[in-house]
C-alpha cells in the first residue's frame, strides 16, 4: 500500500504572515500619505487658531511672516501726533547769552533766563517776576543794579504804557516787535519830525508796518 501524505498547515503558514505583513504595509503607507498631504511642508506662513468665542466653522487667520522688529513698530510715531506749540522771546538786558530764544508755550520768564545762559553778575534779580509766564513775541529785559525799573518810569506812564516821545532805546525795546534797531529808527524818526501826534504815527518809521504796529497800539502812548 503507498504511504499516505497528510496536509500539515505548517506548509500555509509562511505565504500567510507575508500576505498579513504586506497589507500592513500598504495600510501604513497609505496612512502616511494622508499626513503628508493634511499638514503643509512649506514655512512663511503663521497659521493662527481660532480666538475664543470664534464660530467654530469660521477660517483660521493666515499672516505673513514679517521681519520688522516689535521695537521699531512701537517707535513709530501715530498717525496725526503734533509736536508741542512753542513761543519765542527776546531775552535782553543783564544776561550771560541775549538773544532770540524758542521755548515751549507754558514756560516761565525763569526758563527764558536759563535758555539765556543766567543773569549776569550786575543783574538786578528783583525786577523780575520769574514765575510769570511767556507769551509769544515777548521781551524780557533784565535791568542792571540801580537801573530804573520799566516800564513805570523814564519812557512810561503812570498806566505801564512807553511814551514814544519820551521813551529811550531800552524803553522802546520793551515793545513787542521793537529790536534795537527799529528803537534806533523810532528816536530818529522823532528827532527830525518832532513829537509823534499819535500812536498811528509809527507806521511813518522806516521798518514799522502794520503788523508791528497792531502789536504796540495797546502797550504805548504819546
Amino acid at each position: 500500500m503507498a504511504p499516505r501524505h497528510s496536509s500539515s498547515p505548517a506548509r500555509f503558514a509562511l505565504p500567510r504572515l507575508a500576505a498579513v505583513g504586506l497589507a500592513t504595509a500598504v495600510i501604513a503607507l497609505a496612512v502616511l500619505a494622508g499626513l503628508w498631504a493634511w499638514f503643509p511642508s512649506g514655512g512663511g506662513v503663521i497659521s493662527l487658531g481660532r480666538s475664543q468665542g470664534a464660530p467654530a466653522d469660521g477660517p483660521a487667520t493666515d499672516l505673513p511672516a514679517t521681519d520688522v522688529p516689535a521695537t521699531d513698530v512701537l517707535a513709530t510715531p501715530l498717525p496725526g501726533a503734533t509736536e508741542p506749540p512753542t513761543v519765542t522771546v527776546h531775552v535782553t538786558g543783564a544776561v550771560l547769552t541775549p538773544g532770540l530764544y524758542e521755548l515751549r508755550l507754558g514756560d516761565r520768564i525763569d526758563d527764558a533766563l536759563l535758555a539765556a545762559g543766567g543773569l549776569g553778575p550786575d543783574a538786578d534779580e528783583s525786577a523780575l517776576n520769574r514765575a510769570e509766564l511767556l507769551r509769544d513775541a515777548q521781551q524780557v529785559y533784565v535791568p542792571v543794579i540801580g537801573e530804573s525799573p520799566r516800564p513805570s518810569s523814564g519812557g512810561g506812564t503812570g498806566g505801564g504804557l512807553i511814551d514814544l516821545n519820551e521813551a529811550g532805546a531800552a524803553e522802546l525795546e520793551a515793545l513787542p516787535g521793537i529790536g534795537p534797531s527799529l528803537a534806533g529808527q523810532i528816536i530818529k524818526w522823532r528827532e527830525a519830525h518832532g513829537p509823534f501826534s499819535s500812536v498811528e504815527d509809527l507806521d511813518a518809521v522806516p521798518g514799522i508796518g502794520p503788523a508791528i504796529l497792531d502789536k504796540v497800539r495797546a502797550l504805548a502812548t504819546v
